[in-house]
């Protein structure tokens, strides 16, 4: 068993991947080890119960790279700090330009946008606004059919497709709708920017391809970081505490959909928010369910919307038109091991949402 932070999902083929922040082994008296995986991986199929299964081995999913104390799975640095690959949103699903191959011969791409964090001990860092990597997740979909506990394959496109100091577009969040993904960007000082490509593997590695919203309109001009104050869009009011959430398309609403945790709080609150286009403007949010949060003063965070996952014939598998809806949460809670030791313990309940 895994003991588990901050996990997101993306539809692969038929069934849902899975990415997770640090990931613990648990020994057979529930508590977990002391060795980190930076982060893992999982698969989910279609249906109940909803079991996560893949095979681990004993490396991060998304490798931690040369120079960045890669020596442990954790990035553990001989000073006592880290560098925290962690996936802030899920990974984005792209398809390849036609290729003449069938639905099972095809290899179903996705990315991920990392910031390069290093941290210390107390969750800080001296650069808050690091160089992001982009890595690629590549799914042979005929491979996955016979070997089914066979998670993808993971390749490192850029160590630092956005430089240090900028926007990390696709980092925040990011919807794709006909054809052409959205993607959302935040900096340190909160403020939130949007760029757009196609959603196809050449364009998303090709930033020549992005066009940006700027002062309220499109422009394949890319604005410099110090501008951002001024060109940045797509608010959402309170939202967004630790800078996860979920975007996507309702296909049932014909709106663009945000769920996710309000800033500056750290409980099991769910909030729901809808815009006509993706640089808005969108609606105030408000919550709809609240969850049982830990018993850590870190009490729930990484609340996200999981519209790929399919639990029966209501909802889910991609574009979301369904009546239910998957949500989960990390789950925080102190577990002593004697009077002066504790762990932290992470559980990820998972919250099945019925649309009136």
């Amino acid at each position: 068993m895994l003991n588990r932070d901050s996990c997101n999902s993306a539809r692969l083929a038929n069934r849902t991947l899975w990415t997770c922040r640090d990931t613990q082994w648990v020994m057979a008296n529930g508590l977990p080890q002391l060795a980190i995986f930076s982060s893992t991986a999982s698969w989910t199929d279609d249906g109940e119960p909803l079991r996560m299964y893949g095979d681990q081995d004993g490396r991060a999913f998304f490798p931690l790279l040369d120079g960045n104390c890669n020596d442990s799975q954790a990035g553990m640095c001989g000073d006592g700090t880290r560098y925290s690959i962690w996936p802030d949103s899920p990974p984005l699903v792209v398809e390849d330009e036609d290729d003449g191959a069938s639905s099972s011969a095809r290899v179903v791409s996705a990315y991920t946008w990392v910031k390069k964090f290093r941290i210390d001990e107390k969750l800080q860092t001296s650069d808050p606004d690091p160089a992001s990597t982009l890595y690629r997740i590549d799914y042979d979909v005929s491979s996955g059919a016979g070997n089914r506990s066979a998670l993808p394959h993971v390749a490192v496109v850029n160590e630092s497709f956005y430089p240090a100091r900028g926007v990390s577009y696709g980092n925040y969040g990011h919807v794709t709708r006909n054809g052409t993904a959205y993607l959302y960007g935040q900096m340190s000082n909160g403020r939130v920017s949007l760029a757009r490509t196609r959603a196809t593997r050449a364009a998303i590695e090709d930033q020549s391809t992005y066009e940006y919203f700027t002062l309220g309109r499109w422009t394949d001009v890319k604005p410099p970081p110090d501008a951002v104050e001024k060109t940045g869009c797509c608010e959402i009011p309170n939202a967004s505490a630790g800078g996860q959430g979920t975007y996507f398309w309702s296909d049932r609403w014909r709106r663009y959909v945000w769920v996710g945790q309000a800033g500056f709080n750290v409980a099991p609150d769910f909030y729901i928010t809808t815009a006509p286009a993706p640089e808005g403007p969108w609606d105030k949010p408000v919550m709809f369910y609240k969850g049982v949060g830990g018993n850590y003063s870190l009490s729930a965070y990484s609340l996200q919307a999981h519209p790929g996952v399919v639990l029966g014939d209501a909802g889910g598998g991609g574009d979301w038109n369904g009546e239910e809806m998957v949500l989960s949460y990390t789950k925080n809670d102190v577990v002593y091991v004697n009077a002066e030791v504790f762990l932290n313990v992470y559980t990820t309940p998972v919250v099945r949402v019925r649309w009136e």
